[in-house]
Parts: C-alpha cells; structure tokens; sequence
C-alpha cells in the first residue's frame, strides 16, 4: 500500500467521526486566511488586525464581556527559522468604550507618576447585574531611553462589579529605527 494512502485514509476517517463543531473555530481578534508560505529564514515579519464589532452580543458570558462595540487589535510578530519553519508572538487586545480618564505628573526626565480611572454607571452600559463599576490605577511611566516607555500600575475596584486588585503593565518600544 502506498504511504500517501496509508497515511491519508487514518486522517480522512478521523474527520468524518469527529463532530463538526470541534472543528469550527472563529477568532474575534484575527479575521485572516493563512498562506502556506513562512516568513523566509532570518526574516522579521510584523502584521497587525484592527477589527470593530458594530453588532455583536449584548450580554456577559461570564467573565467574557459583551462584544458590541469593541475594538479588537492583534499584533503579530513573526521570525523566519528555516525555510519551512517560522515562530510568531501574538498580543491580542480589545476596548469597550465607556468612561475613562487619566492624568499624569512629571517627576522628573525620566520618571512621571500617573492615576487612571474606569468606570460604568449604568448610563453607558453596565456590569452584570446592572451594577457600577469604578477603578482606580495608580501608575509609574518610566523613560527608559530614546521613545522607550515601561508603565506599571496597580488597580483597585471600588464597588463589587469591579476587579478587585489589578496588576497592569505597558511597554512600548519601537520598531525598525
């Protein structure tokens, strides 16, 4: 028996018995259709996704919050190894608009404090339950060279909707210089 066919009928069997909605898959943070080509070896590939819900659902899923309205942003980051092998890094994010305010003071060149705060009343959308929702971050923004920023924060939920302890981190660094 040929080793395509040896090979090919386990596989074909396989998916017949599988059940159709194991093998549907839907990503809200990248809407692409992958190629068969890698990155060439020693090549440095960036691809960003910037999608926007306009319609989606309206409601938690436990801890999933509601989609409409959400701005989803995917950042990938690929490395060709060999000619057929590359690795990717992924940073997925997504934003709900809703109240939001930061404010900041410099301490010095290199050092500035800041305090940022989150919440939902209710008049803009609510937590489950219809409660509100109100953070605080206290935050440190260090300048640790040329455009080369890393923010620390430690948030804090006030009311029961809210996280309670957040521990929230930002690095910015840029590409290609």
């Amino acid at each position: 028996m040929n080793t395509r066919v040896r090979v090919l009928v386990p596989v074909l069997m396989l998916a017949m018995i599988c059940p159709l909605t194991v093998l549907v898959a839907q990503d809200a943070f990248e809407i692409a259709v992958y190629g068969a080509e890698t990155a060439p070896r020693k090549a440095w590939e960036l691809e960003t996704h910037f999608n926007y819900i306009a319609r989606g659902t309206t409601a938690f899923d436990g801890p999933v919050a509601p989609s409409e309205r959400q701005f989803h942003l995917a950042v990938e980051l690929t490395r060709g190894l060999t000619e057929h092998w590359e690795v990717t890094a992924y940073l997925l994010s997504a934003y709900r608009p809703g109240p939001g305010v930061e404010y900041g003071v410099t301490v010095s060149k290199r050092v500035a404090l800041s305090i940022e705060y989150y919440g939902k009343t209710g008049l803009f959308g609510a937590a489950p339950g219809g409660e509100p929702v109100h953070q605080f971050y206290p935050g440190l923004d260090l300048h640790l060279g040329d455009d080369i920023e890393l923010n620390l924060g430690l948030g804090f939920g006030t009311t029961a909707a809210a996280n309670r302890l957040v521990l929230k981190s930002r690095f910015e660094v840029p590409l290609g210089r």
